[in-house]
């Protein structure tokens, strides 16, 4: 059972519910994980999109996570990518 608020943060989250294995340097921009980020920079696909057309990029910038948008932009992450409601 969802509290309040809950079903807000699932939907925001990578994957929109789907588990955060599939798109784990979403998770860690979700989490402000910059540690986990830099290591996984340098492995995985940084813009991929998750089920909602987010990139890593996109969350880092709806959350406020500066220093991952930093990271990721420091990283060449793309930056003209629109997501499913069409922004970029």
């Amino acid at each position: 059972m969802l509290g309040p608020g809950d079903e807000e943060a699932a939907a925001a989250a990578p994957g929109g519910g789907r588990g955060p294995a599939h798109f784990p340097v979403h998770e860690s921009v979700f989490k402000g994980d910059v540690r986990r980020l830099s290591a996984l920079i340098r492995t995985q696909d940084i813009g991929q999109k998750d089920s909602h057309g987010n990139t890593p990029l996109h969350l880092a910038v709806m959350l406020g996570h500066k220093e991952c948008a930093h990271l990721l932009l420091s990283h060449n992450a793309p930056v003209n990518v629109g997501n499913a409601q069409g922004w970029s």
